[in-house]
Order: C-alpha cells, then structure tokens, then sequence
C-alpha cells in the first residue's frame, strides 16, 4: 500500500492506561486514553488497514515483556512495532 495510506500509531503505555496518538500523512487522525487492555488496543488499530506502532514504556508501567507482548498480539495483519523505553 502506498505510504500515504499508512497510519503511525504512538503507543504510550503506563501502569493501567494507554495513551494512543494515531497521525497519518496529512495529519492527526486521533489521540485518546485507552484502559490497559488488549482489546482495546486492537479495537482501536481495526479503523486503520496498514499500522505502524511504536511504544514507550515507562519505568513503572508494565514490564516491557508484557509490552512486547501487548503489540505481537494484535491483529494478524499485524502492525511493525518498535519499543523504546524510559529509565
């Protein structure tokens, strides 16, 4: 798909909430606060048919294994995913 159909999704994860930023070429698609949950993670990325994410994780949120986890398991399409974290 071309690269103007893309959508980048900013992932950043706390304890029990996620705040979601999704932009594409021609600006901010949305931002919202999202429960700590996979489901509603995945819910959120289905609006979208080709997801780029990126996640940030900070020192006291879940561990980065469960991050990790929270991204490999959406949508079989499956969104690239890179994780950065904070110390």
């Amino acid at each position: 798909m071309p690269e103007s159909t893309t959508v980048t999704v900013g992932l950043d994860v706390h304890a029990s909430s996620i705040r979601l930023a999704a932009v594409r070429a021609d600006g901010l698609l949305d931002e919202r606060t999202l429960p700590y949950d996979h489901e509603a993670v995945e819910r959120s990325l289905r609006r979208w048919p080709v997801v780029r994410c990126c996640y940030k994780a900070g020192p006291r949120s879940k561990c980065s294994t469960s991050n990790r986890r929270l991204v490999d398991n959406l949508p079989a399409r499956g969104p690239e995913a890179v994780g950065l974290s904070s110390r």
